[in-house]
């Protein structure tokens, strides 16, 4: 009984940190259903741009002070319609960590999951006061909502390109 505990410990040696993609790559934007009871939809895109400059591009896009943290924000999309939008913003990586600990005995050992650099997404969520999902087909602002998020996600990647310093990885 006295080796217990050491037996414990070379089990938990038996592992490694893997790293793996949870998200496949996207080469357009989608409209992704949530798999929550209640929950919205989101638009969702690839970003190639570090966080807070995301983060800051999307703010001045949509008119908002700085120190917004883009959480249930309070949005009037359109000029010619006097509705007022609540969006948030969640910016995420693809991949999941889960850690083991033979790694640092073992430096050279490859792992096979891990491939490519990470990527990263902007999932914006369309909603009012009332909780009605604006992405859903059943709004009658979708199709108006999904255009505008659209022309969002294109003046954004125009701005990616033409500031390519502002990517995470350069090439």
């Amino acid at each position: 009984m006295r080796n217990k505990p050491l037996l414990i410990f070379i089990i938990l040696l038996q592992s490694a940190c893997i790293t793996t993609h949870s998200v496949p790559d996207m080469g357009h934007s989608q409209v992704i259903a949530s798999n929550k009871e209640n929950g919205s939809n989101v638009f969702k895109f690839q970003s190639k741009l570090k966080k807070e400059k995301t983060r800051n591009w999307i703010r001045n896009y949509l008119g908002l002070p700085k120190n917004n943290d883009l959480v249930n924000t309070e949005v009037k999309l359109f000029p010619d319609v006097d509705y007022i939008f609540i969006i948030t913003v969640n910016l995420a990586h693809d991949r999941e960590e889960t850690l083991y600990l033979h790694e640092f005995f073992d430096k050279d050992r490859k792992l096979e999951t891990e491939e490519g650099p990470v990527k990263f997404f902007v999932s914006i969520q369309v909603i009012d006061q009332f909780g009605v999902d604006h992405l859903s087909s059943s709004s009658i602002f979708q199709e108006k909502v999904h255009q505008y998020l659209l022309n969002l996600e294109k003046e954004f990647n125009d701005f990616s390109r033409k500031y390519p310093e502002q990517n995470y990885f350069n090439g």
